[in-house]
């Protein structure tokens, strides 16, 4: 799989945008209370759209109970980043603020919020590649080995880490001869990304806020991490919704960018755990159905319906919370706020 950044005539040009939409819920039931949750893409309906299952597919057997798991409070302070930056041999003196510990030296930097424990270490030089001088990288089996040992040589690898896939970020460079008009393209490999996953009590994590990528650049190097693993103690079991009362509440609230009265059709439905952007303070991993819908043009969406039934969702809005000045945004730093 590849990510591709399309540069015509050799010129950049990157244009960054983000609308963050919240939404609150509130509990009602009165010894099972747990506090606001926010969850993406929630809220009133939005078309009358006739939503169905795809052919063959069946709704999936679910518990009728689920565990919710407290999230534990991250302990980041100076003393902890700048231990970890020295393992990773980053040498520096750290900077603090309210939401984060921020360690550098020349090209290389580590960061570390607070409120999640999501951090990124990079080579700000290297984990964009380069147009100009291409980087050697390495086969596909090479880099998973170097991103593992990587993370276990550094006490970075969590125990309930999955290897998920690689993917290899590229550029693509149009050239137009002048006698002719013709344009011609070539495409770069820039940088390759080893991801991992992780479930909990079996079902998998899904959310902006469980991230674990390792960037492997030229002749193999590690040349960036972002790790974003809340650690969680089982809370309490809570009734669930039936795959069935779930795939009505998603009828009711509609899919967005659907024109009304058209029919779009379930490719797949299972239950997971929500994880917040890594900004937010998560206190719970809560269970959410996703429903992946294939609503026409070659395009498949995801779409949450909360788990619990009894939360009910209340639209609020949410600023953009504010990142640390970048001459160059790094890969990971729009995805926190997914």
């Amino acid at each position: 799989m590849r990510n591709k950044i399309f540069i015509p005539l050799l010129l950049v040009v990157m244009a960054i945008g983000a609308i963050i939409a919240g939404v609150s819920f509130t509990n009602n039931s009165i010894d099972e209370q747990l506090p606001s949750k926010a969850f993406p893409e929630i809220g009133a309906p939005t078309t009358v759209i006739n939503i169905t299952l795809g052919a063959g597919m069946a709704l999936p057997v679910i518990p009728d109970k689920i565990m919710v798991y407290k999230v534990k409070k991250p302990e980041v302070t100076a003393e902890k980043v700048t231990a970890l930056a020295e393992t990773l041999g980053l040498i520096g003196d750290v900077s603090e603020d309210a939401n984060r510990c921020i360690v550098k030296h020349d090209s290389l930097e580590l960061e570390v919020l607070k409120a999640s424990g999501r951090l990124f270490y990079r080579d700000s030089s290297k984990i964009y590649g380069d147009i100009n001088n291409p980087p050697n990288l390495p086969l596909k089996e090479t880099a998973i080995k170097s991103a593992k040992k990587f993370l276990s040589d550094n006490g970075l690898m969590p125990a309930d880490a999955e290897f998920s896939k690689v993917v290899t970020d590229t550029a693509e460079i149009a050239r137009k001869d002048p006698a002719t008009g013709d344009v011609s393209t070539e495409k770069i490999d820039l940088v390759m990304q080893v991801i991992f996953d992780r479930k909990i009590n079996g079902f998998p994590v899904v959310g902006a806020g469980s991230k674990l990528k390792v960037y492997i650049g030229n002749n193999g190097d590690v040349v960036g991490v972002y790790k974003c693993w809340r650690e969680y103690e089982p809370y309490k079991q809570f009734t669930i919704l039936t795959p069935s009362q779930a795939l009505e509440r998603l009828r009711e609230k509609g899919i967005h960018r659907v024109i009304t009265g058209e029919e779009v059709k379930v490719k797949e439905v299972y239950l997971a755990y929500y994880a917040e952007p890594s900004p937010e303070d998560q206190e719970y991993f809560q269970p959410v159905y996703v429903f992946e819908v294939d609503i026409g043009r070659g395009e498949i969406v995801e779409e949450y319906i909360p788990a619990i039934p009894e939360i009910e969702p209340k639209i609020s809005e949410k600023p953009q919370p504010q990142l640390p000045e970048r001459t160059k945004p790094a890969p990971d730093e729009l995805e926190d706020d997914e």
